[in-house]
């Protein structure tokens, strides 16, 4: 994803003292020079304008984790959040990764659009090191009140009561690809059994800001919806042949799964739901 100048003027940022909490006491990852985004009104705006940025994992003076973004020319901090147990991260394309950062006030998504496939994937590994290590560390100083560190100006908000930041970020749907046809096919009974359930319609959509892909199921000889906008977790996906999708669906009150086929005529449209849904990482 490309910058394109729609803020109305540059954040200021500040520059780090070195006695400041938000300052890096190590830099475990550091990206090359990128762009970042913020998620709002519906649409994905530039954290800096006119200046690329650089995203850190880090560990500040405080002896706690954050995800910091400083500008490239200036080395102002724009950003600098905790990573929490509740920050997640995704990727949204091939060389981007949005990330949901607990700001305090509200839970904001940013979007890091790194320069080519391999630099998302190491950023990606590092978060997940980070998270992981925010999570069991116990040396590591806890999350208090708020998880805010610090931001540049052009980030300040205002505190919103606890419903607000509780409320849902505005999700968007978007279509990957254009609506298919295969057969449906319900595993029924004890010995693996497939009973067709007729020829069913295809979506696949994804969400934006959350990057998470949601599947839809219906079937055209009543127009019945089988799976409506579910998330199908990439540990619940098996290729069971060149034009086959399995889907396990699991029920965890009810100790129980469910287990679809779905049967293409093109084994490129498999191989693009199969991918598509595989984005979706188990949460």
């Amino acid at each position: 994803m490309g910058r394109s100048n729609t803020m109305n003027g540059r954040p200021r940022g500040r520059v780090l003292a070195q006695n400041d909490a938000a300052s890096a006491k190590e830099v475990m990852f550091k990206t090359k020079p990128c762009d970042v985004f913020q998620w709002r009104d519906d649409i994905w705006d530039p954290l800096v304008e006119e200046d690329d940025c650089f995203v850190e994992l880090r560990l500040t003076t405080a002896n706690r984790l954050a995800m910091a973004v400083t500008t490239f020319e200036q080395g102002q901090l724009v950003l600098n959040a905790w990573v929490v147990e509740s920050t997640t991260f995704r990727r949204a394309s091939e060389t981007d990764v949005s990330v949901s950062m607990d700001m305090g006030a509200s839970v904001q998504w940013f979007l890091v659009a790194l320069n080519s496939g391999r630099e998302a994937e190491e950023f990606c590994m590092a978060f997940q090191r980070t998270k992981d290590r925010a999570m069991y560390d116990p040396s590591l100083v806890r999350a208090g009140a708020s998880p805010v560190l610090s931001r540049g100006d052009s980030l300040a908000s205002t505190v919103l009561p606890k419903t607000a930041r509780d409320r849902p970020v505005k999700q968007t749907l978007n279509s990957m690809y254009p609506p298919s046809q295969c057969k449906l096919l319900l595993q029924a009974g004890d010995h693996g059994q497939w009973m067709s359930l007729g020829t069913a319609r295809i979506e696949v959509k994804r969400e934006t800001p959350s990057g998470r892909v949601r599947l839809f199921v219906g079937l055209v000889s009543n127009n019945r919806r089988v799976l409506d906008s579910v998330i199908v977790q990439c540990d619940c996906l098996e290729l069971v042949g060149p034009k086959k999708l399995a889907i396990t669906l699991m029920n965890a009150q009810e100790k129980m799964s469910i287990i679809y086929m779905l049967q293409f005529k093109d084994e490129g449209m498999t191989n693009k739901i199969f991918e598509a849904l595989s984005l979706n990482e188990n949460e």
